[in-house]
């Protein structure tokens, strides 16, 4: 079914945007790089399963489900896909590293803008009053 991929593949794109750079970052240890994959699998698992269980395997496919076996089926997908993806994503790191050695040299730094335009107070420093 169609929409299955793009269900799939949506939620966990928001938590590329929600966590911004930080989602693998280089100094950000193996743990983290655990939970992000942990994260990402229920994300690609759960919704797309049970949207398509619920919704849209009864509206286009004529499909229907008990609520038990939605919630079994959704239990199954966020347990296999969410460990499957903890377990592969140091892997998966580690070869993007190898492949890449450039990417994630630094650990990802909250970036502070400075004022562009010099204070009074700066000006007066230079000029010696």
């Amino acid at each position: 079914m169609w929409p299955y991929g793009i269900l799939q593949g949506l939620f966990v794109d928001l938590y590329f945007v929600l966590r911004g750079r930080r989602v693998f970052a280089a100094g950000s240890g193996v743990r983290q790089i655990v939970i992000d994959g942990l994260i990402m699998g229920a994300l690609r698992a759960v919704p797309a399963v049970t949207i398509q269980s619920a919704i849209l395997g009864t509206f286009i496919e004529g499909e229907t489900r008990t609520l038990a076996y939605i919630l079994f089926y959704s239990l199954f997908n966020l347990l296999g896909n969410g460990v499957e993806a903890g377990v592969l994503a140091p892997l998966a790191v580690r070869v993007a590293r190898s492949v890449n050695p450039g990417a994630g040299a630094e650990p990802y730094k909250e970036e502070v803008e400075e004022d562009e335009a010099p204070s009074n107070v700066d000006i007066a420093v230079q000029e010696g009053r």
